[in-house]
């Protein structure tokens, strides 16, 4: 899904600065090694994608189905070596299978339609023995119930959904913890560590 203007502008106003921290933590977490290849799914402005070719040196792909993003992506980071920004869409990615070692996805798959076949995809490009990152939201059931008509476009799962899909195409979970603490009851800040095995 696109985002809207108004979206856009509070997306890109910042450099995402904790979302990179997030993402560095949990591969300190995990203890990953060398990141060969990085994919970040809906990348926004590129900011966590560059981060991590400059912090790793790792090659990083940023996709995002919004051609505005990947304009402002490229304007801002630039293309350099290492570092690739490319609009396309996440339930149908143009990567061979087990391409990457590490795949991300902060705050976009919420505005996915199709999330299971996003899932499947980001299984499918991941090499054995790596690691997704599932940074997003996660709608309760009082939200699914009574606030879903205000939300269109946006998809509700639960952790335990995703865990189930991820799973069927052999990703298990090596960590998970919640961030936000005041609207819990409507929605709920989830990450969580997949390994491919």
């Amino acid at each position: 899904m696109k985002m809207s203007r108004v979206q856009r502008l509070l997306i890109n106003r910042t450099s995402n600065r904790k979302k990179y921290e997030l993402v560095v933590r949990m591969l300190d977490l995990t203890g990953a090694g060398e990141l060969g290849r990085a994919l970040e799914i809906g990348c926004g402005a590129g900011f966590v994608a560059a981060g991590l070719n400059d912090r790793y040196g790792t090659s990083v792909v940023g996709v995002d189905i919004d051609p505005e993003q990947i304009k402002i992506a490229r304007e801002r980071q630039g293309e350099r070596e290492g570092l690739r920004f490319l609009e396309a869409d996440a339930a149908n990615l143009p990567f061979k299978d087990e391409e990457f070692d590490l795949v991300i996805s902060q705050m976009v798959l919420h505005h996915i339609p199709d999330w299971q076949g996003t899932l499947a995809e980001l299984a499918r490009v991941l090499k054995l023995g790596c690691l997704y990152i599932f940074d997003d939201a996660v709608y309760t059931d009082i939200t699914h119930k009574y606030l879903r008509p205000l939300l269109k476009g946006h998809s509700f799962y639960s952790e335990e959904s995703v865990a189930a899909v991820l799973r069927d195409r052999g990703l298990h979970m090596v960590h998970q913890e919640e961030q936000w603490g005041t609207m819990k009851f409507l929605v709920r800040h989830c990450i969580m560590i997949f390994r491919k095995e």
